[in-house]
């Protein structure tokens, strides 16, 4: 038994109920104990374990079930005491060991090398792969907590291509990573402060380059730094889990919006807004009563939303996302597949699944007019789409040579800077105004921006 078994005994507050292990309290206040000492080498280990999704599928176990178990057990037999080991989550353990420099090299060699034996479950011999992040002591971290994530930080890069079974944190490892809890912070801060804001970007007829609907896009204000692309907030929002909140927020101003200017332009009636969909908002159980929720609440008619999803939202298929697709059809709301091409492309998905659009990705848009291959792609895509009886939006169309290409090849609906930046609600109130005011003039063209 370690001496933090020891010293906490069998209080089930400091231990993980599947396994018995100690949690991540208990080893937070381990390691806060050990950086008060300064005296005592240590590092930490995060361990992520991999196993066939086959073999699940077969064996109907978890990985953070029985087979978890086996694996701390050979664990708990093979490293030296004193170690603690502790379950984070799911299938990640963490370990604290009293080793550094050549010794803890050895160690986590022979931690790697326990995986070479198969574990016998179920009268099966499982083969499982193992990842380590590696933290050790001297980084910049106050905390048990801060060294736990330096490590996790760590285990993450070892998913990335190219990259070995065992990543140790660095200096500018742990310095990117104390920026993006600062960002993860500050986001959290702006979901209450109503620092995010939602932009609407036109989308026009690919043949009479008139408004038929809006994108809705987020944007965020950050009172000290200005305005923070989506590319840098959205993936924190994303691993921090805050884009579940952020995303129904932005979907209900949507709709909201979108109910108003409905009834303030009566040529918008049959305009449709579109939502991101983020895969975790998707694949949640309770997608569906949000949804309704928010139709509900801004009198919003179903058939005036269009949800975007992105092709890898199809690959976790299940009998959930099956019911979700369902009821998506059932209500009259329209499904889009965004970034189409870019993804896990699959043609599967555009007959077996309720689609109404696909969106062709900004990328292939602008490169056909640079390069002959690209162009055929987009060609292909857009006879394919009209085939199966599906609407195509071209996205990032920035020149007027572009329009007339798309116009040529049947594109339905057009997207980008040559008609409009992303604008706040107010400026595309009054291009409302100046477009649908006039009787005599109805929809016209949007303007360039």
């Amino acid at each position: 038994m370690s001496r933090l078994a020891a010293c906490v005994g069998s209080r089930s507050r400091y231990h993980d109920p599947l396994t018995g292990l100690l949690n991540r309290v208990a080893l937070e206040a381990h390691i806060s104990a050990l950086i008060a000492t300064k005296s005592t080498p240590f590092a930490i280990l995060v361990l992520g374990v991999d196993s066939s999704s086959h073999w699940h599928a077969n064996a109907g176990w978890s990985v953070d079930d029985l087979l978890l178990k086996r694996v701390a057990a050979r664990l708990q037999q093979r490293l030296p005491d004193p170690c603690a080991i502790a379950r984070l989550r799911n299938n990640t353990l963490a370990l604290l060991v009293h080793h550094s420099g050549r010794a803890l090299a050895e160690l986590i060699d022979r931690i790697l090398g326990s995986f070479g034996t198969p574990f016998h479950i179920s009268h099966q011999d499982v083969c499982l792969m193992a990842r380590l992040g590696v933290a050790e002591a001297g980084l910049p971290g106050q905390t048990g907590s801060d060294y736990l994530k330096y490590a996790e930080a760590a285990l993450e890069g070892t998913k990335q291509p190219g990259q070995g079974q065992c990543i140790y944190s660095t200096v500018a490892m742990t310095a990117a990573l104390t920026e993006r809890l600062q960002l993860e912070d500050d986001l959290r801060h702006a979901l209450v402060a109503e620092e995010l804001v939602v932009y609407y970007q036109p989308i026009v007829d690919g043949q009479t380059l008139k408004i038929c609907g809006f994108e809705a896009l987020v944007r965020w204000q950050h009172p000290q730094r200005g305005l923070i692309s989506p590319a840098e907030f959205i993936p924190v929002a994303e691993q921090s889990g805050l884009i579940l909140e952020m995303g129904w927020w932005v979907m209900a101003k949507a709709c909201a919006q979108m109910r108003q200017w409905r009834q303030q332009f009566p040529d918008c009636r049959d305009f449709k807004i579109s939502v991101n969909v983020s895969n975790q908002q998707f694949l949640h159980p309770d997608c569906t009563e949000r949804i309704n929720e928010i139709l509900q609440r801004t009198g919003l008619p179903p058939q005036n939303l269009t949800l975007e999803i992105t092709e890898s939202a199809f690959i976790d298929h299940d009998e959930n996302t099956q019911a979700t697709l369902n009821w998506i059809t059932d209500q009259h709301i329209s499904l889009s597949i965004d970034d189409f091409g870019t993804g896990y492309s699959s043609l599967s998905y555009l007959y077996r699944f309720p689609v109404s659009t696909v969106k062709i990705d900004r990328s292939f848009i602008q490169a056909a007019a640079l390069a002959r291959n690209s162009g055929t792609i987009v060609e292909a895509i857009i006879a394919l789409g009209h085939k199966l009886g599906l609407a195509v939006v071209a996205e990032g169309v920035e020149t007027s040579e572009a329009v007339d290409w798309l116009q040529q090849q049947g594109c339905n609906q057009l997207q980008g800077f040559l008609f409009s930046r992303p604008l706040p609600a107010s400026k595309v109130t009054l291009l409302l105004s100046e477009l649908l005011s006039d009787p005599c003039q109805g929809n016209g063209p949007v303007p360039e921006a």
